[in-house]
This record gives C-alpha cells, structure tokens and sequence, in this order.
C-alpha cells in the first residue's frame, strides 16, 4: 500500500520545466533498471502531467508504480530525490495554444525521499564514454558496471583470477582515478578452440567507493544510459 503523500515546501520543486528521470521498475536480481527521461509540464494537487518518453508509454504501464526523480543541491553536491507514484493516464495535452502533444499523468503517491538507484543500475559503457578500468596494471574490458560492482574480460595468457579474492583494482572516470578494494564474486573461462587467446570473465564487487566516485559513477552510469537510449 502506498503512503499517503504530504504536502510539503519540497513540492516546491516540482513545477513547469523541471527535467525528470522516471525510473519504470527494477530488477534487483539481473540488475535492470528502466529509466526513461521526461519534462513536467504541470501539476495539479498530487497528480503531474509529464511528456511522452523515448520509447514512450503505453496503456501496459497504466496502474504501474513508478518514481519520478531529479537532482537537488544538497551541501554543495548534487543528490538524487525521488517520489513514488503510479501512472494514471496518458492523454492529449494542449502544450501551446496551437500545440497538442502526447503526454503521462502520474499520481505521487509518497513524501520526498532520497533515491538511490546505482547499486542496481548496470550500463554497458561504449569507446567513448570515458570510462576505464585496469587490473594489475593491465586494462581490461568492461563488460558492464554499476555503482556496486562490474564485470570485465583479460586475456588468461598474463593473469587469472580467483574467486573470492580481494582484488585491488584501478578506476578511471573522465581522467580522474580511484584506487579501490572489490570481492572477486566469480571468475570463468567459456570453451573456445583458439586457445591463445582464452578469455578469463571476471565479476567484481566494489567495496570501498568513497563519495567524490560515488558521484562521478553514478553520473557516468546515467549518461551512458541515455546515450544508449538515444540511439534506439
């Protein structure tokens, strides 16, 4: 059941403009998140009228939970809050006098809270997004990463790998580098008949993000995450 929301000076916020992340469900076992992009175009006692998405809404997702969230500057540093609501309807709405435009209804249906999608959250980073990771000291592919942890491939010709080992490992965002602690939580070599080049697979658990990479990720995380959602 959800809480009954509360009208508050945070609410404040959410008006005309505002640049909105609805994040339509996650599976917290495979780690998949669906977010999609929106701008608020008003708002009415606890119900806002959003844009269309990028794959848009369909009447599937009426009656579903979703949250909607944006970033809010908090001691300096942006930090992501969220409210919890569902999707009511998806209308025709007349954005300009001459203007009619597909749009969401979404009923909040919670107070604001702080929002922490990253930890289940994982992107497959491209060539270009600035992103990299090095392995004693060798670079290695990333396969994917989140906040909490990431999957990568080396060549089993210089180094493998055990499960369970502590591994320190070198993390590189926008040319900006963390040296971290991450559990080696499995490690597998799939069957190929070029046997010089055997891959090892790798997937790691961070255990030490401190807050400035923390911060840097989950932008990195996101970015990437609408690249992709560009291109489909």
């Amino acid at each position: 059941m959800w809480p009954h929301v509360m009208k508050t000076d945070d609410m404040r916020e959410i008006k005309p403009g505002l640049s909105v992340d609805i994040v339509v469900n996650t599976d917290y076992v495979r780690e998949i998140t669906d977010v999609r992009r929106a701008v608020i175009y008003d708002m009415e006692k606890n119900k806002i009228i959003v844009s269309q998405t990028n794959p848009p809404f369909t009447r599937f997702y009426l009656n579903k939970g979703v949250t909607v969230t944006y970033f809010i500057r908090r001691e300096g540093e942006l930090t992501r809050v969220g409210y919890f609501g569902r999707l009511t309807d998806i209308i025709n709405y007349n954005l300009h006098s001459s203007k009619m435009v597909q749009a969401v209804v979404i009923e909040l249906k919670s107070g604001r809270e702080q929002y922490d999608l990253r930890m289940h959250f994982r992107v497959r980073p491209t060539s270009d997004s600035n992103l990299e990771l090095r392995v004693r000291g060798e670079r290695v592919s990333i396969i994917d990463i989140s906040i909490g942890g990431a999957r990568f491939s080396h060549k089993r010709s210089g180094w493998m790998i055990g499960s369970n080992e502590i591994l320190k490992v070198l993390l590189i965002v926008d040319g900006e580098e963390f040296e971290i602690d991450t559990k080696v939580l499995r490690a597998w070599s799939p069957y190929t008949e070029r046997r010089q080049e055997f891959l090892e697979y790798v997937s790691v658990q961070f255990l030490n993000i401190d807050r400035r990479l923390n911060y840097l990720l989950g932008g990195k995380i996101f970015e990437i995450e609408r690249e992709l959602r560009s291109k489909i």
